[in-house]
């Protein structure tokens, strides 16, 4: 009944809008969201979505339904029933950075990328990834309110950088890889981009095959490495072993202040060591020295954990392939998602 009263144009905009709030109010609790994940309901609530009417209050009330409603895995495998190349529309409208719901589009796709296999060995979809990749140039902006718009896209590339498939297309023919695995080593970036991409930098890293084009064509490890260090003093013969951009960092120097930012970047730094490539070069860039003194100020007990487990690869004066099994339990850790626990300050108003 509500969907037959709001489909009616010529009803006032405060009844619309309230109707559209009732309607919000039911995809925030498990009953609504059972009620309102059918195909009459979900059309109408897409169609609604495409008018992008910017000065139609009832526009952004929708997004926040597609939100509630891609927010876990049983909602958002129906909407992508429903419509398949859903998030291939929501990347082009993207493309336009004057789009007036950026932030809300960004979010429901990293909503269905987190709950829908489209790049598993298992259950392979195929995912707009090119489209992906046009709207990387607007996550890297030079424009700090464009770049703001576009945060939630680094959890996006977490989630399709978490399958192997995933990591070999994002990677393949990619302009924008240099600037984006910049950003863990730049403190002013948010704390949804820091992490974002620190993922990205880490599933990366599970490609064995592209660790020289990694640490060589792409100077990775400084990014890796800055967010680790702090403004601690190092031999003379401990410093000139660093990469340029590590050595004589300022008194103020911080560390990343996020420890699980800090334990993607130390586990990383542990993938590197599946290569003998990229372990001898971490060993003839400093990595232990950076990771010893990281160990001696770290409090957190699962960086550590990852800090020793990197200790044990770099202390080993000749090559042998680490054990499989610690690269799957890394491969098994949890993807961080936005959760108000965790990233409060990022969580932007439109979030239910």
């Amino acid at each position: 009944e509500l969907v037959e009263l709001l489909e009616n144009t010529s009803i006032n905009i405060d009844v619309k809008y309230k109707g559209w709030e009732c309607i919000l109010g039911l995809t925030a609790t498990d009953e609504g969201q059972n009620n309102l994940t059918n195909k009459k309901f979900i059309t109408f609530l897409l169609s609604t979505l495409n008018k992008n009417e910017k000065n139609d209050p009832t526009t952004n009330l929708a997004y926040k339904c597609l939100i509630n409603l891609s927010s876990n895995k049983e909602g958002a495998l129906k909407l992508m029933s429903y419509k398949d190349d859903l998030i291939s529309d929501l990347l082009s409208k993207m493309n336009d950075p004057t789009h007036s719901h950026i932030e809300p589009m960004c979010y429901i796709v990293n909503n269905l990328s987190s709950h829908v296999s489209f790049l598993s060995d298992d259950e392979p979809r195929s995912f707009p990834i090119d489209k992906l990749k046009d709207v990387l140039k607007y996550f890297l902006s030079s424009e700090a309110s464009i770049r703001e718009k576009y945060r939630f896209l680094a959890l996006v590339f977490a989630n399709v950088t978490k399958h192997v498939v995933g990591r070999k297309l994002f990677m393949e023919n990619n302009s924008y890889l240099a600037d984006l695995f910049i950003v863990p080593s730049n403190a002013s970036e948010s704390v949804i981009r820091r992490l974002g991409v620190s993922l990205t930098v880490r599933n990366c890293c599970f490609e064995t095959d592209c660790h020289s084009k990694l640490l060589d064509e792409l100077t990775l490890l400084p990014n890796i490495l800055l967010p680790l260090m702090g403004p601690e003093e190092y031999k003379e013969e401990e410093m000139e072993k660093l990469p340029i951009d590590c050595q004589y960092l300022e008194e103020s120097k911080g560390r990343e202040e996020h420890p699980k930012i800090r334990r993607t970047l130390v586990q990383a730094l542990c993938l590197l060591c599946y290569t003998e490539h990229g372990w001898n070069y971490l060993k003839e860039n400093g990595v232990y020295y950076v990771t010893r003194e990281l160990h001696n100020w770290e409090k957190d007990e699962s960086v550590i954990e990852a800090i020793e487990t990197l200790l044990l690869y770099l202390l080993v004066e000749n090559y042998t392939a680490p054990d499989a099994k610690g690269k799957e339990s890394i491969l098994n850790t949890e993807l961080v998602r936005p959760s108000e626990t965790d990233v409060v300050k990022d969580l932007p108003d439109f979030i239910i």
